[in-house]
């Protein structure tokens, strides 16, 4: 989540990203190890006053490869005293499009009204 922006979403986001490293994708070009990966993640690098203040992210409790993440986003979030809006409830049977095509409208609907929200307050 971009921190030097006002209003954040993601849908089925790859919170623990680290957990592929060794599996053959890209990110070995951009880590050297798999710890060296996780110091990098989001749960790792919130700062408590540097954050979007209108985030917004979704994932599908039947994605076993990302979910468990984001849950602990939104956990860490919450305790943090971090405002966000999270859907993780929500299914459409996994990673997939037809998740990503029904949470589409939720998605674009928060960022309008976020960024009228912050346009607003200028």
């Amino acid at each position: 989540m971009g921190k030097d922006s006002p209003v954040s979403r993601a849908l089925s986001p790859a919170i623990d990203f680290h957990d592929i490293y060794g599996r053959g994708f890209e990110i070995e070009d951009l880590f050297s190890s798999r710890e060296e990966a996780r110091q990098h993640t989001v749960t790792l690098n919130l700062h408590p006053l540097n954050w979007p203040k209108h985030q917004f992210f979704a994932s599908d409790p039947q994605d076993h490869q990302w979910h468990p993440g984001a849950e602990r986003l939104a956990s860490k979030l919450s305790s943090s005293g971090i405002l966000h809006t999270a859907d993780l409830t929500t299914s459409w049977g996994g990673h997939g499009w037809l998740y990503f095509n029904a949470q589409a409208e939720k998605a674009i609907t928060f960022l309008k009204e976020s960024l009228q929200n912050v346009n607003s307050a200028y």
